[in-house]
């Protein structure tokens, strides 16, 4: 593969190397809890960090997007892979997530993203199976709700990020 800078350092997540044994800066804890690359990858760390101007253990800025992104995609298979391995099943989970959001007015956001995704899966018609209504719904409201937040969240904490101190 023949990756851009930018490419490797928006997937680079954890910028701690895997043999560090030192107190871990306060400032960058968060993304120092994991090893982010190996003592052979070193040099080219190192290169990476001044081809894109980056401090030492701060990330490159489209690293949170990519984060966000692997985040909110993933919120939602997780729910998912619990009820196909039958953990609990789909109503279990409504209720679970009922119970512990809280509060639910009309208009909330439990209301936008989950209620409307059990009642639509409830009152379909279609072929496939209330699972998958819920989980098709659930992922698309959640989408709809999560990625403008991310986006807006990054715009606001823009001078922060690209400074290394967010």
């Amino acid at each position: 593969m023949n990756l851009t800078w930018a490419q490797v350092g928006g997937i680079l997540k954890y910028t701690r190397p895997a043999w560090w044994r030192g107190e871990t800066p306060e400032t960058h804890h968060y993304l120092m809890k994991k090893p982010g690359y190996y003592l052979s990858e070193e040099a080219y760390i190192a290169r990476l960090r001044k081809e894109l101007n980056l401090a030492l253990y701060s990330r490159f800025p489209l690293t949170w997007i990519m984060e966000a992104a692997d985040d909110i995609s993933y919120c939602v298979a997780d729910l998912e892979d619990a009820v196909e391995k039958r953990i609990f099943t789909v109503e279990q989970l409504y209720h679970h997530l009922h119970e512990a959001w809280g509060q639910h007015e009309k208009g909330s956001l439990f209301s936008l993203v989950v209620e409307n995704a059990w009642e639509k899966s409830r009152s379909n018609s279609l072929s496939r199976s209330t699972e998958d209504q819920f989980f098709m719904y659930l992922r698309v409201n959640t989408l709809n709700k999560l990625v403008p937040y991310a986006a807006q969240r990054f715009i606001d904490n823009l001078p922060a990020i690209f400074a290394g101190t967010f």
